[in-house]
């Protein structure tokens, strides 16, 4: 009952402002269409959980600044907080990358079989960890391996 008594009365000063108002309505429209249009670009190459870790970040990025430009502390339960859902969207992605590891084994056999194939992924996975290169393992050639010698013989 309220608003059909308000809306006349808005009505009237709307349509008086309406010059004054309309660039920041037109650059208003213009940032929301940019803005759903970047939205549709980065769904496209990073997919939902792209977006969403974007979006977390952002939040992070925003509370973090305004509380150094406030001059409050950020307590250890908002850094809990922030770790645990980025965790949980790290998590998520990872389960969703090699669902066959987690749906044949579980959570446990999963995260060691992602551990296994990052591991074989490396440069040095067929090197053992800790092993100081001999020359049979050596990138070296014969030539730069012989001018080394050489080197190391006349100093």
């Amino acid at each position: 009952m309220l608003s059909c008594v308000a809306v006349p009365m808005f009505q009237q000063q709307w349509v008086t402002d309406i010059p004054k108002v309309w660039p920041m309505l037109l650059a208003n429209c213009c940032m929301a269409f940019v803005l759903n249009c970047v939205l549709a670009l980065v769904i496209k190459v990073c997919s939902g959980v792209g977006l969403t870790l974007c979006g977390v970040l952002k939040d992070i990025i925003l509370v973090v600044m305004s509380s150094h430009i406030f001059n409050q502390p950020l307590t250890g339960f908002q850094w809990g907080c922030f770790m645990m859902v980025t965790s949980g969207i790290l998590i998520h992605s990872t389960m969703e990358n090699f669902k066959a590891d987690f749906n044949s084994g579980g959570f446990i056999y999963g995260c060691n079989q992602v551990r296994k194939s990052l591991v074989q992924q490396m440069p040095c996975a067929d090197q053992e960890v800790g092993k100081i290169p001999d020359e049979t393992t050596s990138l070296m050639d014969e030539k730069t391996r012989e001018a080394t010698r050489r080197d190391s013989v006349k100093a």
